[in-house]
């Protein structure tokens, strides 16, 4: 059976509403670095110990889709680092691996960015 969220939490929408507004405000007052700074706090606990599966790739994506479906809802969240920190600061409280990419280049007039 796939998971599509994370057991034992809020729903699904509820637990990615809170991510996203915590890391929109986090980087409005702190910045970036203080946000990925707190990631590598967040304890992390392996959900074999725990009795849970790791997250297969589908309910990786999945979460992923609801993060960023949730962020068209919310004001200040639909660019995509603070949907990516949010999805990363989800899957780090449920103990799961994951990696930030932030890819750049040279746009015709500035540098253009993604992660």
């Amino acid at each position: 059976m796939t998971k599509t969220h994370l057991e034992g939490g809020p729903s699904p929408n509820l637990a990615a509403a809170g991510a996203l507004a915590f890391v929109r405000v986090a980087i409005s007052v702190r910045g970036v670095r203080a946000v990925l700074d707190h990631l590598d706090y967040v304890p992390v606990s392996s959900p074999a110990s725990e009795g849970r599966a790791e997250l297969d790739p589908a309910a990786a994506r999945a979460l992923a889709a609801g993060v960023a479906a949730t962020a068209r809802r919310l004001p200040g969240t639909r660019r995509c680092l603070v949907q990516a920190l949010a999805a990363g600061l989800l899957l780090r409280r449920a103990g799961q691996r994951h990696e930030l990419v932030i890819g750049a280049r040279r746009g015709e007039d500035a540098l253009q960015a993604h992660a």
